[in-house]
């Protein structure tokens, strides 16, 4: 079959693309295919091959990548060819990708601004700070309601209620979505605050942690068992942690960009929030 043995061959590493490219009279430099007038460089490759691939260098992998990328190229020579990319819902597509990319990239300029230390004195520092993840660390047996909500305000009025049977009630008269269900619940994967006050709670105690991933968890403590943290398991904990902060940091950062920017805003009266 025609192509088959180009699919089939090893693929050299990226750098060796290049130099393999220079000696050969085919496109040199960072070029490691053309598609028409299209260029494919190693930095698409890299981030074809981080996305696709899990962050692999391995041969197949690349040529996973090039084989994907040459694919996509294709298709949109083709979508254009027939005037896809002009029209308004080809514009509106690739205005909303452009703003995603961009925020994404800004996200991630605003994470590496964040001071970050993952020495071993700053990671020794973090666990003495947090006794309740570390050297106090819990393992809590609870019964869980996960409530599809991203209202922070929300589970201090259902831990109010104090009893898990009457917040089902509530959610239920209140046409809220909930599932209910056993957990396990890890104080080192909570945030310092959070793992302080729900360590400290007794069986039958009523906690409803903050809003994560679109919903709330409302849980009643069942019980309540020892499971302290050391050596190497707690730094690598910690240093999850301590980059979870920065990345809760960098969040905090773009709200008060989208708060900000709210101000000077102007709405259509018709489509205004009410």
């Amino acid at each position: 079959m025609p192509g088959l043995g180009y699919v089939r061959r090893r693929v050299l590493p990226v750098a060796a693309l290049a130099l393999l490219a220079s000696c050969s009279g085919k496109p040199t430099g960072q070029v490691v295919a053309k598609v028409g007038g299209q260029e494919i460089t190693t930095a698409d490759l890299r981030l074809e091959m981080a996305q696709i691939a899990g962050g692999s260098d391995s041969p197949a992998a690349q040529q996973q990548a090039l084989q994907t990328l040459i694919a996509r190229k294709l298709l949109v020579r083709e979508a254009a060819n027939r005037k896809l990319d002009t029209s308004p819902e080809g514009e509106t597509l690739s205005n909303r990708a452009r703003d995603l990319a961009l925020i994404d990239l800004l996200r991630a300029k605003l994470v590496s601004q964040q001071p970050g230390d993952s020495s071993d004195t700053a990671v020794n520092k973090y666990i003495v700070a947090h006794p309740t993840q570390f050297a106090d660390r819990k393992l809590i047996t609870a019964d869980q309601l996960a409530i599809a909500s991203s209202d922070a305000a929300l589970g201090p009025k259902l831990q109010a209620i104090g009893d898990l049977g009457a917040i089902e009630a509530y959610l239920t008269q209140n046409n809220i979505q909930f599932a209910r269900s056993a957990a396990v619940v890890d104080t080192a994967q909570l945030s310092p605050e959070a793992s302080a006050k729900i360590g400290a709670m007794q069986t039958n105690a009523i906690y409803a942690l903050p809003p994560a991933g679109g919903a709330v968890r409302v849980m009643r403590i069942m019980s309540t068992q020892d499971a302290p943290l050391s050596g190497s398991d707690a730094r690598n904990v910690a240093l999850q942690l301590m980059e979870a902060a920065r990345t809760q940091a960098a969040i905090g950062a773009i709200q008060q960009i989208v708060a900000k920017g709210k101000a000077k805003v102007w709405t259509d009266p018709a489509f205004a929030s009410s």
